[in-house]
Order: structure tokens, then sequence, then C-alpha cells
């Protein structure tokens, strides 16, 4: 209805000359995906984010020792964004800190998989090897 009246033309024009591509984002993130899909999708931000707490904290457990610091520092980081900073919506695209984000949620997911796979060559040398000679070679592996 508010468009049939020039509601378009009036805001973007009348209100401060804004440009066609002006892009409407609300200053919380929560807010910003609520406001994007409803309650859906901010059920499905935060499992999202509990699922990212819960990759990097097992990265860090996982990590070697000189790596620990910085996935540390991303859980750590992640928990300051979504607690402490309630003014901005990090989750655009061209955001630099989603950037960031999903670099250090990629080296999480790698490390992880590293694990898994060192798990399973592990477990092939179980039952491959008698019992005898496991606890030898399981030795000289780890």
């Amino acid at each position: 209805l508010a468009i049939e009246y020039g509601a378009k033309q009036m805001f973007l024009e009348g209100l401060g000359n804004f440009p066609q591509s002006a892009v409407a984002t609300v200053p919380n993130q929560y807010l910003q995906a609520a406001t994007d899909g409803g309650i859906g999708a901010l059920v499905t931000f935060l499992w999202m984010v509990i699922r990212i707490l819960r990759t990097l904290k097992a990265a860090v457990q996982r990590a070697p020792v000189d790596l620990q610091p910085f996935f540390r520092a991303g859980y750590v980081w992640l928990w300051a964004l979504l607690i402490g900073n309630q003014t901005a919506a990090w989750l655009l695209p061209g955001s630099l800190i989603s950037y960031l984000l999903w670099i250090i949620l990629g080296a999480a997911l790698s490390l992880e998989n590293i694990a898994m796979q060192s798990r399973g060559a592990k477990e092939k040398i179980r039952k491959a090897v008698p019992a005898s000679q496991t606890l030898s070679l399981y030795q000289s592996f780890c």
C-alpha cells in the first residue's frame, strides 16, 4: 500500500538522496538474524554459534602446543563478539570480522579432520597387527 503512494521515491529522494542499492541492517547480530528469517533463522544462528564454539574448544584441546593460543584466542574472541559486541551485525557479506571468523573456523575444522584421520590410521594398525606387536607399534606411532 505504501508503495502505491510513492513511499520508495520519498524515502530514497526526499530523506537524503540515498542510493538505490542501500542495504538496511540492524545494529545487532541477533536482531539481524531474526529480521532476516524470523525465529527459525535466530534458532539456526544460535545453533551455528554453539557448534562453532564447540569446534574451537575441541581445537584448543587437540592442537599442538604452538597452535593452542591461536584457537584459544578465536574461542575467546567469538565469546566477546556474542556478549560484548551488541552494536554490530558481524556476519554481513563483506564484513572483515566474518572473514576472520571463517578463517579461524576453517583451521579448527582442518585440525579436527586431521585428528579423525589419525584416529582412523591407529584403528587400522590395531586391526592389522597381532596383539603382541600392537604395544610396540603404538608407542612408536605416537
